[in-house]
């Protein structure tokens, strides 16, 4: 694997007139044969679910926030993710205090993760 930055000059006999940068990144080739690929047909079936179960989270999620606002809270029911990290959702009554409370810890996980700079 590898990437960078190939820089050409004007004038070369390949048709060139400026200099020009081209940027690349190089894979590890993957040799797949069709059977070591998924069944199209059921991963196409999968996608079209996982779809329609998102838009129906999504619906109740929007639900819920319609009721809470009447009641002065921020936040959902349940904990939510973003990749690895898990986003708290307690209700609190301020949008600063929900954003203070996911910013701290966005940024413990960070420091777990990355250690201090």
């Amino acid at each position: 694997m590898g990437w960078g930055i190939l820089e050409r000059d004007a004038g070369k006999e390949d048709g060139v007139e400026d200099e020009e940068k081209w940027y690349f990144y190089l894979e590890d080739f993957v040799h797949m044969e069709q059977s070591n690929t998924a069944d199209m047909h059921a991963m196409m079936q999968r996608l079209g679910d996982l779809n329609i179960e998102s838009a129906v989270f999504f619906e109740e999620l929007a639900r819920d926030h319609e009721r809470r606002p009447a009641e002065g809270r921020l936040g959902y029911r349940f904990t939510t993710r973003d990749g690895y990290l898990t986003q708290e959702n307690a209700w609190i009554s301020t949008w600063e205090g929900n954003f203070t409370q996911n910013m701290e810890r966005m940024l413990r996980y960070d420091l777990e993760i990355s250690g201090p700079r």
